[in-house]
């Protein structure tokens, strides 16, 4: 039995990659080896046959020294070794998922993360700066890139509608029973300690005005008198919980 003595080698088909990624190698072993041992240098070992493709993805940054050592029936074992060079994903944290109400405060957004002077962000508004201003609901991303390496990593955050109320924009009080009262539909009621509603006219004149959560609402009407068909102006105040008191104000159409 004579076995060759040139040693394996191997092939990638890259030497840069972003942690998380995928890496193949090409084996170069002569036909009399019994077969190969790897070690990828993250403190992964396996064996394949000499002709074998071999595919690695690295979860963990570094410098990766790969070894490829070569068994055979005869010689003594051989060994080649190359580098990897797997480059840290950039770091994103936008916070838990959070609820926003349309007419309520605003949410600001951006990295929790301190970001280096080679990275840069994009978010999914099209927007590049620091933070964005959030005023509807729905999925936000931001996607930070490392300009040097070419990595790159995308985090969601889902704002939903979360109000404590629904306020109607509109009633009709006909007597039909169906929308005959102005009320807020309170969506999170269990939760609420304390509540104020008052409607105005367009001349600041206070026309209503309930403490109850569980009133019927206004029915249009100021000391007994139907109120012309219109724009009323209404400021609820709301306690939920044992948090700030959150103020809604906006216009509510009386229908006739």
């Amino acid at each position: 039995t004579v076995d060759s003595l040139s040693a394996g080698t191997f092939l990638t088909d890259r030497d840069h990659i972003c942690a998380g990624q995928e890496i193949i190698f090409y084996p170069r072993a002569d036909s009399t080896a019994l077969g190969l041992q790897w070690r990828f240098g993250d403190g992964v070992e396996m064996a394949s046959g000499n002709k074998a493709t071999i595919q690695h993805a690295y979860e963990t940054s570094g410098v990766m020294p790969v070894t490829m050592t070569t068994h055979f029936r005869a010689c003594p074992d051989t060994s080649f070794t190359d580098t990897v060079y797997v480059y840290a994903l950039p770091k994103i944290d936008l916070g838990s998922d959070t609820g926003l109400c349309p007419d309520g405060p605003s949410i600001l957004l951006r990295n929790l993360h301190h970001l280096k002077d080679d990275h840069y962000q994009v978010w999914n508004t099209g927007d590049t700066t620091e933070s964005i201003e959030v005023v509807h609901p729905g999925r936000y991303s931001l996607t930070v890139i490392n300009e040097r390496s070419g990595c790159r990593t995308t985090e969601t955050v889902v704002i939903k509608k979360d109000c404590f109320m629904d306020v109607p924009n509109a009633f009709t009080p006909n007597g039909d029973g169906w929308n005959d009262y102005f009320f807020p539909r309170l969506l999170l009621s269990g939760r609420i300690t304390s509540f104020k509603m008052q409607v105005f006219n367009r001349w600041g004149q206070l026309l209503f005005e309930t403490l109850n959560i569980d009133g019927r609402g206004w029915d249009g009407k100021y000391n007994s008198i139907d109120q012309a068909a219109g724009v009323y102006i209404y400021r609820i105040q709301v306690m939920p919980g044992n948090g700030p008191v959150q103020t809604y104000q906006g216009n509510v159409t009386l229908v006739r």
